[in-house]
C-alpha cells in the first residue's frame, strides 16, 4: 500500500496521524519523487502497511478526522453490493458496455496515424529493440538517464491492444520470436500481451494480459463519483434515491478511483500487492502518468490525472472472479493466473501462484526468496506499434518522445519548455513526471491534441 499525502486526507487521515510514520515513508506518502540517485533506496512495503494499517483498521481508535473503522466497513459493503447487485448484472445483460474511442481521440493511438490490421506479425528482440531505439529509451536502458541505473539486460514490456497468435503456453516460453496478432483495446478480455524481453539472450516470452482496467470497475468509479454529486448517470447501475439518500452519500469517503496506465517507460520493483508477495510494484522513484474515464467508459486524450499521484499500477496475476469476470484490475496490468491472495505469519503463500504468472515470476528471478526492491524497467506501448516496427517501420518515421525518453533532444524539447514552466530540475535530460506535464499544458495551450508524445512535427513547433 502507498498511500500519498492527499490521498491520505481525502480518507481523513490527520496531519498528526501521518506523524507516526517514518521519516522515510512521509517522504513516500507525500507523492514527491525522490532523488534519482539514491541507489540505494528501497521502498520496505511492509513496514508502511502496517503503520497505514493501523490508523485506519483499529475498531477502538476514534476518529481520525471524518474517518474511522466503521466507515471503512459500511463502504466496501457498499461497494460489494453496488458490485455484486447492479454493475455486474449489467455487464452481464449487455446493459453496460465500454465505448469505442476513435484512434483520433485515443491517447494510446492517436500519435501513430495507421488503422489496424489483422495479420499475424513475428514479436523478436530486434523489434523491441527498434521500438526502444523510435521513443529514445535505449539511451535510458544505458543509465545516461538521471537516477535510472538499473540492469536492462532483461526488460518487461506490455503492448496494449493485441493477443498471441496461437500456442498460448509456448509463448511464455522464451524463444526467438513469438507470433502475434492486433486486437482492439478492450476492458473485459485479456486483450494484452506482458512479457520478458532478454536483450542479452536476444529471446521474448508472452502472456495473456491486460494493460486495462475491468469495465466492473470503471463504473464503479463513475458511480462513486454520482454518489457524490459529482456526475450525472442514467443507466441500471445506478437509482435515484442513492444521492438522496444522505446516510448512502457520506458512506462515499472513500475514492473509488480506477485509472488507465499510460504509455512510456516506467519503472518496478519487486515487492508486495496487498499481502501477495514477488510480484512488480511501481517505483517510488519513477512512476508515470495515469488517465481516469469519466465522462464515458473509455479513455480519451481529455481524460489524463492531472493531480500526477503515485496510484500502484502494480503487475499482478488477473485473479479472474467466479462471476465470470476474466480479470479485476481497477489500474493494474494483469498476467493470466491465479492464487497466492493470502500469506501464512511467515509470508508464505497460502495458495500457490498458478498459470502465466509463474513463468513469468520464474524469467524475472521473482521466485527464489523475496527479492524486495529490486527494480526492472516495464516498456509499455501498444500492439499495433510491434506490427507495425515488425513490417519494416522506419525508426527515424516512427521516431517519438514520450515519458522515459531520455537523451539531447530531451535536453532541447525542455530548454524550450522551461520559458513557461521550468520542468527541468531533476529530470534534465530525461522527460518525466513534470515534463510531461508541461507537454501536456503546451499542447491544450494550442488547441492541439494532448497525448503527451512529442513527434517530429511537433518538435518542430517547439524550435528543436
Amino acid at each position: 500500500m502507498i498511500i500519498n499525502r492527499r490521498r491520505a486526507l481525502s480518507l481523513g487521515l490527520s496531519a498528526a496521524a501521518l506523524g507516526s510514520l517514518s521519516a522515510r515513508a512521509q517522504d513516500v506518502t507525500a507523492g514527491l519523487l525522490p532523488d534519482y540517485d539514491a541507489d540505494d533506496f528501497v521502498y520496505d512495503d511492509d513496514a508502511i502497511d502496517a503503520q497505514l494499517d493501523a490508523l485506519v483498521n483499529e475498531p477502538q481508535a476514534s476518529a481520525v478526522g471524518n474517518f474511522t473503522f466503521e466507515d471503512f466497513e459500511t463502504d466496501k459493503t457498499l461497494r460489494k453490493e453496488l458490485r455484486d447487485k447492479r454493475v455486474v448484472p449489467a455487464m452481464k445483460n449487455r446493459q453496460i458496455s465500454a465505448a469505442r474511442v476513435e484512434d483520433a481521440q485515443s491517447p494510446d493511438l492517436r500519435h501513430v496515424g495507421e488503422g489496424a490490421e489483422a495479420s499475424v506479425f513475428p514479436l523478436t528482440s530486434a523489434t523491441l529493440e527498434a521500438m526502444a531505439a523510435s521513443n529514445a529509451y535505449d539511451a535510458t536502458f544505458l543509465g545516461t538517464a538521471p537516477g535510472l541505473r538499473i540492469n536492462a539486460d532483461k526488460v518487461v514490456f506490455g503492448l496494449r491492444g493485441c493477443r498471441i497468435a496461437q500456442n498460448r503456453s509456448a509463448a511464455g516460453q522464451p524463444s526467438e520470436r513469438i507470433d502475434l496478432i492486433e486486437a482492439a483495446i478492450d476492458h473485459q478480455e485479456l486483450n494484452c500481451v506482458i512479457g520478458v524481453w532478454d536483450r542479452k539472450a536476444h529471446t521474448v516470452s508472452a502472456f495473456s494480459a491486460s494493460t486495462t482496467p475491468n469495465l466492473m470497475n470503471m463504473q464503479i468509479y463513475r458511480i462513486g463519483l454520482f454518489l457524490k454529486g459529482l456526475l450525472q448517470l442514467s443507466d441500471p447501475t445506478v437509482r435515484s434515491e442513492d444521492r438522496a439518500n444522505p446516510d448512502v452519500v457520506n458512506r462515499a469517503i472513500l475514492d473509488w478511483r480506477t485509472n488507465q496506465l499510460g504509455l512510456g517507460l516506467h519503472v518496478m520493483h519487486c515487492g508486495r500487492h496487498a499481502a501477495s508477495p514477488n510480484l512488480l510494484r511501481q517505483d517510488a522513484n519513477w512512476y508515470g502518468p495515469v488517465l481516469r474515464a469519466k465522462d464515458g467508459l473509455g479513455y480519451r486524450l481529455t481524460d489524463w490525472d492531472r493531480d500526477f499521484e503515485l496510484v500502484n499500477d502494480n503487475i499482478h496475476p488477473a485473479w479472474p472472479s467466479r462471476d465470470g469476470i476474466r480479470h479485476g484490475s481497477a489500474g493494474c496490468n494483469v498476467i493470466h493466473g491465479g492464487g497466492c491472495m493470502t500469506t501464512d505469519e511467515g509470508g508464505v503463500c497460502k495458495i500457490p501462484y498458478r498459470d502465466s504468472i509463474v513463468p513469468f515470476q520464474d524469467q524475472l528471478g521473482l521466485t527464489c526468496g523475496f527479492n524486495k526492491g529490486r527494480r526492472f524497467f516495464y516498456m509499455l506501448l501498444t500492439g499495433r506499434e510491434a506490427r507495425l516496427h515488425a513490417q519494416g517501420w522506419n525508426i527515424a518515421d516512427a521516431r517519438r518522445w514520450r515519458f522515459g525518453s531520455s537523451g539531447e533532444d530531451i535536453a532541447t524539447i525542455q530548454s524550450k519548455l522551461s520559458t513557461l514552466h521550468d520542468p527541468a530540475g531533476r529530470e534534465a535530460g530525461v522527460l518525466g513526471l513534470k515534463t510531461f506535464a508541461a507537454v501536456l499544458r503546451w499542447q491544450e495551450n494550442r488547441g492541439l491534441p494532448t497525448d503527451g508524445i512529442i513527434d517530429r512535427d511537433l518538435l518542430s513547433r517547439l524550435g528543436g
